[in-house]
């Protein structure tokens, strides 16, 4: 399968379909049992945690959070790719 790049006005479009799918995601109840688990651990690290101890944790944190949306993205991306490649691939051979 070759490597030809998505058109421009393709990206915004889904761009905008990842986030709407992110925001039904994160409603769902697995979603929200998870933070609920979240907010948990986190009120532990704020009293068991120094000041700077608990800022530094946030600061990895927000660099896990961060690398995980890029790579997520980029996985996101790729299968575009690929289910547009396969398609055009078996439109080729029903021809």
């Amino acid at each position: 399968m070759n490597n030809e790049p998505l058109p421009d006005w393709l990206k915004p479009a889904l761009d905008q379909r990842f986030i709407d799918l992110a925001r039904i995601a994160s409603k769902l109840e697995e979603v929200a049992l998870l933070r609920q688990k979240q907010s948990e651990i986190e009120r532990q690290l704020k009293r068991q945690l120094l000041y700077t101890q608990y800022k530094l944790f946030l600061e990895w944190e927000e660099a896990l959070n961060f690398r995980h949306a890029v790579e997520k993205e980029w996985i996101y991306y790729a299968g575009l790719k690929d289910g547009i490649q396969l398609m055009h691939v078996l439109q080729a051979s029903n021809s």
